[in-house]
């Protein structure tokens, strides 16, 4: 019999010891597969930190403001060229109070980078007047003029390279034949050394004045297409980064044709060049672009792409939660990209960095 009791606690003692191996083997499996589900977890937890922040959509005094002039410098342009120079006080009518700069490059793609001013910059006036002068402007290619016709009316090749900031300086002119040629074929002897001028986290407005349609013969980034996805690579089209035209409507096909991805066109606003009422066409531009300051708020952190939430308060204290295709994000930068009621007096985002 003692046997018999003995022999049965030593099989129960060795299932017991075996079945808590077991236990203790699927304990250490559950915990391991927890462990690695918290350390994910904190993990993401550790680089996302969230932060919400409240604006006021007011224009800041001190808003960066980028603009760049495309001007077609061909013979036919003659007349615009006047009635532009004459009138940088409208471009500037809505914006005057904003920390801005003024490009100014040309339509013909072997041309540089003529000129940036600001609103510290001495006889600014005068340089712009100066800087728009078709001489002015033929002199920045004046050893390449042969080649004109096969080089035509590029705008947003020109736009591309004045956005780069493809030769502010140091451009060496020569008459030969031989030069000419080398400049050609690499726009070395002509346009050298490049200089950023656009500043990061500016509003960006890119104005096309041309009275051709868009001439590309060759392969090398002067398609539209280059140009918008060039423009989408340093902001967002038609929130931060706008484009306006002065447009022979007639013969600016290509330009007015054109849809991205979304069916968007190309320009945020357009007119015709042969407008007799400049004055009218460069202060809409002007408070077309006010109103994308207005709806621009630089962020404290820049967005790592995860969940936003903005909403806007009126004066009444009523509250809208905006949908995605409402606003943008990018870096740290937010959009308002829809039409907010005029009794608007709070934005408040709240966005993970």
């Amino acid at each position: 019999m003692l046997r018999w009791h003995n022999s049965r606690p030593g099989a129960a003692q060795a299932a017991r010891v075996q079945a808590a191996r077991l236990l203790t083997i699927l304990c250490l499996l559950a915990s391991c597969n927890t462990h690695k589900v918290r350390t994910s977890f904190s993990a993401d937890q550790a680089s996302s930190e969230q932060a919400t922040e409240s604006f006021a959509p007011e224009k800041k005094e001190r808003d960066k403001l980028d603009i760049l002039l495309v001007i077609d410098d061909s013979g036919s342009m003659y007349q615009q060229h006047q009635t532009l120079s004459a009138r940088l006080e409208n471009l500037l009518s809505a914006v005057s109070d904003t920390d801005w700069q003024i490009a100014i490059t040309t339509t013909n793609p072997l041309s540089c980078l003529l000129t940036v001013i600001d609103k510290h910059t001495p006889n600014y006036k005068g340089i712009f007047t100066e800087s728009i002068n078709l001489n002015n402007l033929h002199a920045s290619h004046k050893d390449l003029r042969l080649y004109d016709r096969q080089y035509a009316e590029q705008a947003v090749y020109g736009a591309i390279r004045g956005l780069r900031g493809d030769c502010i300086e140091a451009r060496s002119y020569s008459n030969d034949a031989q030069n000419a040629t080398e400049s050609l074929h690499g726009f070395n002897s002509i346009c050298r050394p490049k200089k950023t001028w656009v500043r990061d986290g500016s509003m960006l407005a890119v104005l096309l004045i041309t009275d051709e349609d868009h001439q590309c013969n060759h392969h090398h980034g002067c398609h539209i297409t280059d140009f918008y996805f060039y423009l989408k690579s340093i902001r967002t089209p038609h929130a931060t980064g706008r484009v306006y035209g002065l447009l022979n409507e007639n013969l600016n096909k290509t330009f007015l044709n054109w849809k991205d991805a979304d069916g968007e066109s190309l320009f945020d606003y357009h007119d015709s060049v042969h407008s007799s009422n400049y004055t009218k066409i460069l202060t809409e531009i002007s408070q077309n672009i006010s109103a994308a300051l207005k709806n621009n708020f630089t962020l404290e952190h820049k967005h790592n792409g995860g969940s936003t939430t903005v909403v806007i308060t009126t004066e009444d204290g009523a509250t809208q939660t905006l949908t995605a295709g409402q606003y943008s994000v990018e870096g740290d930068t937010l959009s308002i990209t829809s039409t907010m009621p005029a009794n608007t007096t709070n934005i408040e985002i709240t966005y993970t960095y």
